[in-house]
């Protein structure tokens, strides 16, 4: 299978909990397992809330999971240059064929 989709729930403290949206089992960048994220439409609050998350994720198992976050293009830099900790690479939805080509034939370079 080459994914996973929200099958494992992370306590992240302080009533925390995350449940990524694509786990990759069988691919790895870094080492690590990949983790494909894509939040959706970032509004208001949200962004905090959803950033936050993801950065405690990273602080908390960053050694285990290599997090790609997948965004629409009108919040790429927004989302890129507002959030840096919150991911360990941030790809333009219209770029997920690429993405997907690239992790599944082992020349995965980072797209930002």
């Amino acid at each position: 299978m080459m994914f996973h989709f929200e099958a494992q729930k992370f306590n992240l403290g302080e009533g925390l909990t995350y449940r990524p949206n694509f786990i990759l089992p069988t691919i790895q960048v870094e080492g690590r397992q990949v983790i494909l994220e894509p939040p959706g439409v970032w509004k208001g609050d949200h962004v905090e809330q959803v950033t936050t998350k993801y950065r405690r994720f990273r602080e908390m198992f960053g050694s285990l999971y290599y997090f790609i976050l997948i965004v629409q293009s009108n919040e790429y830099y927004r989302i890129r240059d507002g959030y840096p900790d919150s991911y360990d690479d941030i790809v333009e939805s219209h770029r997920m064929g690429d993405l997907l080509y690239m992790l599944k034939s082992d020349g995965y370079k980072t797209l930002f």
